[in-house]
């Protein structure tokens, strides 16, 4: 897919203003994202590759201890569903971040093209230079995405301490429990590990790794929300500019530019959404089969814990369940905005006086307005696009999916 250039307009003073906001707009984002590895920067330095093989390869040693602790414990339905909601988490992250390393020249590019509508701000360049509230646009647009990543980073840390602390408490207890039970990933590993300094060299390792897992995933869903609102600021942009075209003071001459200038921003915003969709379609794929997956399985869990009568089962599977409807639901919300922005287009066309122009101005704008009566969307695999419609379905398709496992275990301890 070919993505139209961008030329930064303005002086230097523009030149410099643009990227020192477009810093400041990904600074908390790709500091991060650095630090993981997984920061879309071409070519990548040697900081960022040996940041993201190490990440890998404890990656790597945990999930492959997490899928022998799942073996380990297959003759028991609660330690194996309590094994897999978690293994499956971790395995969805470690995906998620090998598809933005993959994807890594493509996401390179967007981050490029954002920073020349910074630049472009700044510098008072066409279409940004003739709305008047472009910059409070993009700045509003900008800061979203700077607090979601905050706070989804903190939640993410946050729920990951419970989990900690939690595993601890029930080894320090000394409640019998299974051996991979006894530390935050469910784990068996070929060696004694509740000996010391065994145990506690196996749980300091656990507890890096998992910060560094609920970054990497709080970064790569914020990456995405980062560009799809930057997008979003865009069409708010454009849509206020077509809304300001025309008018009987403006000549002829002028319109005239002003009709072609914005053919061609819309038409890079599709492109650059087009190119946003290609990296994210997969990983969003994974995150909402990995995400229902598990909605199942807490569903599972949360009927073993009332029938055990076990509160804190309980509470650990409710909120497990409420993680990954949220999860779900951050794609569903960027792609809903995404939509509801581009369809936006189209009514601003609607409304401006363009049987006032030209004919063949106004069959340009028709061809914009018939463009625009698509929406832009965030798609899974490029077949389910992500809406609060679709959510709905998933999370009564779950619901659904819930009662029948419900059903085929009671059929299997009566017929045992």
């Amino acid at each position: 897919m070919t993505v139209h250039s961008l030329s930064p307009t303005g002086n230097c003073k523009g030149l410099k203003e643009g990227q020192a906001s477009y810093s400041w707009c990904v600074r908390n984002l790709r500091t991060l994202m650095v630090f993981t590895g997984i920061w879309p920067m071409e070519p990548p330095t040697l900081l960022l590759n040996v940041s993201y093989y190490y990440n890998a390869t404890t990656f790597t040693l945990v999930i492959c201890g997490m899928m022998a602790g799942a073996i380990s414990v297959m003759d028991n339905y609660d330690l194996l569903v309590d094994n897999l909601s978690i293994n499956l988490i971790f395995t969805e992250i470690f995906i998620k971040c090998i598809l933005i390393k993959i994807y890594s020249k493509p996401l390179s590019r967007v981050l490029s093209l954002m920073k020349f509508d910074w630049i472009s701000l700044k510098g008072r360049g066409p279409i940004h230079g003739d709305v008047l509230q472009s910059e409070n646009i993009m700045l509003l647009h900008a800061n979203i995405p700077r607090i979601f990543f905050i706070a989804y980073t903190a939640l993410a840390l946050v729920a990951w301490t419970a989990t900690v602390v939690a595993a601890v408490s029930r080894k320090s207890s000394k409640m019998q429990i299974d051996a991979s039970n006894a530390f935050p990933m469910p784990s068996w590993y070929p060696f004694e590990m509740h000996s010391t300094p065994n145990y506690e060299m196996l749980l300091t390792f656990q507890v890096i790794i998992g910060c560094s897992i609920a970054v990497s995933s709080a970064a790569v869903d914020s990456l995405l929300v980062t560009a799809v609102f930057h997008v979003c600021g865009q069409l708010e942009i454009l849509r206020k500019y077509f809304e300001n075209l025309h008018s009987s003071e403006t000549a002829l001459e002028e319109t005239e530019k002003k009709v072609a200038a914005a053919i061609k921003r819309h038409s890079k915003l599709i492109d650059l959404c087009d190119l946003i969709e290609d990296c994210y379609s997969q990983i969003t794929l994974s995150q909402l089969l990995v995400a229902s997956l598990n909605v199942c399985l807490s569903g599972f869990g949360l009927l073993l814990a009332i029938e055990s009568g076990n509160i804190k089962v309980f509470l650990k599977f409710l909120l497990l369940l409420i993680a990954m409807l949220q999860q779900i639901l951050i794609y569903s919300v960027t792609g809903d905005y995404l939509s509801s922005k581009s369809t936006a287009i189209r009514s601003a066309i609607y409304k401006m006086k363009w049987y006032e122009l030209p004919p063949s101005l106004s069959k340009a704008l028709m061809l914009i307005a018939i463009r625009a009566e698509r929406p832009l969307v965030v798609t899974a695999g490029k077949f389910f696009p992500m809406s609060l419609e679709n959510f709905t379905q998933v999370s009564s398709h779950c619901a659904k999916l819930q009662n029948r496992v419900g059903l085929v275990r009671k059929l299997v301890v009566t017929f045992r």
